[in-house]
């Protein structure tokens, strides 16, 4: 084997890999698109709907309903803040197909299936 065709097989190979990482990738859905409708809770009793215009509502099977807004960062940090509570709720979101995981690094994680 010539030493060209070689260089020529590994780059052939680097470009093949990083094309399909990329269609992966582009595969990938956005959490911020993703995320919006409605969850039923499955690990607390709390349901959530969020809305394309930043609001959300979540609904406490106790203790009631309680409005706010929310945001997702690049990295997929949600930050929802709602009225009356002293400060934000935040997690870190991943969806897969029709599930929805809050991770929370100082509990349990939380886990909703979409309506």
């Amino acid at each position: 084997m010539k030493p060209t065709n070689w260089i020529m097989t590994i780059t052939g190979r680097l470009i093949l890999i990083c094309a399909l990482l990329f269609a992966i990738t582009a595969c990938s859905g956005d959490v911020k698109t993703e995320i919006l409708g409605q969850w039923q809770g499955l690990t607390l009793q709390q349901d959530f709907t969020f809305y394309t215009d930043g609001r959300v509502e979540m609904r406490d099977r106790k203790h009631g309903t309680y409005q706010g807004v929310y945001h997702i960062s690049d990295d997929k940090v949600l930050t929802c803040e709602f009225e009356g509570f002293g400060r934000p709720v935040v997690r870190t979101v991943e969806i897969s197909g029709d599930t929805l995981t809050l991770i929370n690094p100082k509990s349990v994680d939380e886990e909703y299936r979409r309506y």
